[in-house]
């Protein structure tokens, strides 16, 4: 297979596409208008093996192109695609384009606390179903090309955590992809961000790429240097949506010699031809327009011809069809141990949040048991009892925020990751959600075993109640785990998860049966109560609590705490199940709907 990848050509074509968005206008006097943006005119074009660089001013729709070309645009209430897209004569889908292709998105996400070794191994496991040997020396030879040996065992780092560079992030990026590989490369502006002697050097490396595995690389790329634009094969220049070239690099600018827009000698084209297709006023707009015609009159016609010519090719038909049925089978067994040993390893370097989650439970046990130290018993006080149950509260209601606040930040930081490694078709979402929650299952119940050993004894609570209160402390803090990744899945800023995790406590504290009789709730709101986890922990803490005691006033009375802790267990289990749930559909909805 490996050799056949390497001597085929995928060639893709693309005839009248457009695509446009649907926006609401606002006004104050008149309701919302629909208003249509075009973002692409009905383009034409085709990219061959070699380095196809698509150019042109910011929302000239460069990068729309792309994801049009990548199937990740769809038609939707508010997207109107048209137009045919084929792969060697050949209609693709989503799933089958990234079969045989890879997509390198402009922003780096990568998981800080890999190495580059590490990032490729797994990429590899997750890919390529041969065995673990020759996966090893792929990924080794792979690093080799990349002139990534010097930091191979160094961590990807982030903004806190030092790592490698720029370049060496890219170039991670790249080689991820290429571990299964594509015959297609699409990359969004694979140089932004990067110094000119770095970006050089790795439209070299794409240009090798190109040349050894006859590869179709096409990108995007945004102010070429002079050096850079010697190694493009073909050029597209996109202006206010439409072609104004499309050609080889060499023919360029005998082209716009012959519609009177020469380039200056001594100057890069490639700035010479942005300038001309930028906008600036009334001016631009009738270049625009003089542009696209010349280019309908005198190039428009001989790309078609192009298509049909390519397409007509019995034998590029037949190597698409090899290549999309070239999918690597990994077992959802073997899916689900590989990304459990990659988030224990990711756990276990997260060594700040460890500190932190460990220093915070010290703390607030020793700083909670010296409030509430040796509470007195009582039997004839009402005011003993009522803070034996504030105590419980207290500590259910705090059990939650500890453990739902420190997952919002890390599942947001990590969501963006998910969704590109998802959509690169690395593993299911199933497999990954499983290997976040059973790590996290260990993590949920170790500190809240160490709080409770702490505070527990210190107040003076009933011995023989203290098993049952330590499961429910469990259960609690895997719930605010759970509502923590739920948070985390819908919102994509980590601010806004923050914010609405925070926002659901307000319920914990009104709902949670110590400050208002559960029967004395209206029914219109009154329901609330039975979506909140402490209300269902508080009362399983408090009936383990004073079902055995004798005192006259009992909190089970009183606060009218009178469902059976075990239902009150049963309640916390389905709730952790429900906010799993709901997160791993949200996290399967947000995958279809990448773009």
């Amino acid at each position: 297979m490996e050799n056949i990848s390497k001597n085929r050509e995928m060639i893709i074509s693309f005839t009248d596409i457009s695509l446009k968005y649907k926006q609401k206008k606002q006004s104050l006097i008149k309701k919302s208008l629909i208003e249509n943006k075009y973002i692409l005119k009905q383009v034409s074009g085709y990219f061959r093996k070699g380095i196809n660089a698509i150019l042109g001013s910011s929302g000239a729709g460069k990068t729309s192109l792309l994801n049009v070309i990548a199937k990740r645009i769809q038609n939707s209430h508010n997207t109107e695609l048209e137009g045919q897209i084929q792969i060697n004569n050949r209609s693709y889908n989503y799933s089958q384009f990234n079969n045989l292709a890879g997509y390198v998105m402009q922003d780096d996400y990568l998981l800080p606390t890999l190495t580059v070794k590490e990032y490729f191994q797994f990429a590899a496991d997750m890919k390529l179903s041969i065995p673990d040997k020759d996966k090893f020396e792929k990924v080794i030879n792979l690093i080799q090309k990349l002139q990534l040996t010097n930091c191979q065992n160094t961590l990807i780092g982030n903004v806190m955590t030092k790592g490698i560079s720029g370049g060496e992030r890219k170039r991670c990026s790249i080689g991820i992809e290429l571990l299964g590989e594509p015959q297609i490369l699409v990359l969004d502006e694979p140089t932004s961000g990067l110094d000119s002697f770095t970006s050089y050097r790795l439209i070299c490396l794409l240009k090798s790429i190109a040349e050894r595995d006859n590869c179709t690389i096409i990108f995007t790329i945004h102010q070429p240097s002079s050096d850079i634009w010697n190694l493009f094969d073909r050029v597209c220049l996109l202006a206010d949506g439409k072609f104004v070239y499309q050609g080889k690099r060499e023919n360029i600018i005998e082209y716009f010699n012959t519609i009177n827009f020469k380039c200056p000698r001594y100057s890069n084209p490639a700035d010479y031809f942005i300038s001309l297709i930028s906008e600036i006023g009334e001016q631009s707009t009738n270049r625009f327009k003089y542009l696209t015609n010349q280019y309908s009159q005198q190039l428009e016609q001989n790309v078609n011809e192009t298509i049909l010519k390519l397409n007509s090719n019995n034998l590029t038909q037949i190597n698409f069809v090899a290549s999309i049925n070239k999918i690597n089978r990994i077992s959802q067994h073997y899916m689900l141990k590989k990304l459990l040993l990659r988030q224990i390893k990711l756990l276990s370097r997260n060594k700040i949040m460890i500190y932190a989650r460990f220093m915070q439970v010290i703390i607030m046990s020793l700083f909670t048991g010296a409030v509430y130290f040796n509470l007195s018993r009582d039997y004839n006080s009402y005011t003993d009892s009522y803070n034996i149950a504030i105590f419980l509260y207290v500590i259910m209601l705090g059990q939650f925020s500890q453990s739902e606040t420190p997952q919002v930040i890390n599942f947001s930081a990590e969501r963006p990751v998910y969704l590109k490694e998802v959509n690169q078709n690395l593993y299911t979402t199933g497999a990954y959600f499983l290997s976040k929650i059973i790590p996290e299952i260990v993590t949920c119940s170790i500190f809240p075993i160490i709080m409770g050993l702490i505070v527990y004894w210190m107040v003076g609570m009933t011995t023989s109640a203290f098993p049952f209160y330590l499961l429910v402390y469990i259960l609690q803090s895997n719930v605010g785990n759970s509502f923590g990744i739920l948070s985390g899945s819908i919102f994509e800023q980590p601010k806004v998860a923050i914010s609405f995790a925070t926002t659901f406590l307000i319920p914990q504290l009104l709902f949670g049966g110590l400050f208002k009789n559960r029967n004395d709730y209206s029914s219109w709101i009154g329901w609330i109560q039975y979506i909140t986890p402490t209300f269902y922990a508080f009362n399983a803490a408090a009936v383990n609590e004073f079902e055995q005691t004798n005192f006259l006033y009992n909190p089970i009375l009183y606060l009218n705490l009178d469902l059976n802790k075990w239902v009150c267990v049963g309640m916390l289990a389905t709730l952790y199940i429900l906010f799993n749930f709901i997160a791993f559909l949200i996290l399967s909805f947000k995958k279809k709907n990448l773009q």
